[in-house]
């Protein structure tokens, strides 16, 4: 009995490992990209890019407009309720997409646009760029 014990202990062990590794890195990351508008880079790694890679693993159509239109260059993300919504912004494109998901429905998103993103939308997103470098 006592080896049936262990193996469940380091099952359980293993489990929680997992889940603070990666599982759970939108849950855990979500208060600290509220209400913010996030640079995604790859290269350095920026935690826009961590954002977007986990979103689009949780989204399927979160994953199918990255694979339309690749990454966007800046995601704005807010969490009002039980809804998540995203802008995922391409300057260099000047157009911009519109998100909405239920957080509880994991893989559930809406999304429309693109939209052409504004002067001022974009006079501000290069303002961040610059504030980034």
């Amino acid at each position: 009995m006592q080896l049936r014990y262990k193996i469940l202990f380091l099952g359980a062990i293993g489990s929680a490992l997992l889940n603070s590794c990666g599982g759970n890195y939108l849950q855990r990351t979500t208060a600290a990209s509220n209400d913010r508008v996030m640079l995604v880079e790859e290269n350095p790694v920026s935690f826009g890019f961590k954002r977007v890679q986990a979103l689009s693993e949780q989204y399927e159509d979160f994953a199918l407009l990255l694979k339309q239109n690749g990454y966007p260059r800046y995601l704005g993300e807010a969490r009002r309720g039980g809804q998540r919504y995203m802008t995922v912004y391409y300057p260099q494109y000047r157009r911009a997409y519109v998100c909405r998901a239920n957080i509880s429905k994991d893989s559930v998103m809406e999304y429309s646009g693109p939209y052409t993103i504004t002067d001022n939308e974009l006079e501000t997103l290069q303002k961040l760029g610059r504030n980034a470098d």
